[in-house]
């Protein structure tokens, strides 16, 4: 095996992983309708970019998690090659963005985590 096919083999293997993390993905059926996406990294996409920012930032201090903020997303990244965009229109969140493929996530799309469901919080 070369060094190129070496290199797409890694890239191959971190999109899976990402995928297969993207099902992680899930949002609250509790009344404060958070987002999970890894780890700790849990957040209401019903607040305002600014606000969605600073809860980011504030757990990826305490997690070392890498959180930045654009003009019309906030990305985050976890430890474990985790990768998201939390797209805005204004202030308003409207998809969100997983890996490096680029799979579009309507927000009403996000599936409801059946644990609360269920009772296990």
């Amino acid at each position: 095996m070369n060094k190129e096919q070496k290199e797409e083999a890694i890239s191959d293997l971190i999109e899976k992983k990402q995928k297969e993390k993207a099902l992680e993905t899930w949002r609250a059926t509790d009344h404060k309708q958070l987002t999970h996406f890894f780890g700790e990294m849990d957040l209401d996409l019903s607040k305002p970019k600014e606000e969605v920012y600073e809860v980011a930032f504030d757990i990826s201090e305490a997690c070392g998690y890498f959180v930045s903020e654009w003009k019309n997303f906030v990305e985050l990244t976890g430890r474990d090659d985790e990768h998201f965009k939390i797209l805005f229109d204004g202030d308003k969140a409207t998809a969100v963005l997983i890996g490096k493929e680029v799979k579009v996530l309507s927000l009403k799309d996000i599936p409801e985590y059946s644990g609360y469901k269920n009772g296990w919080f």
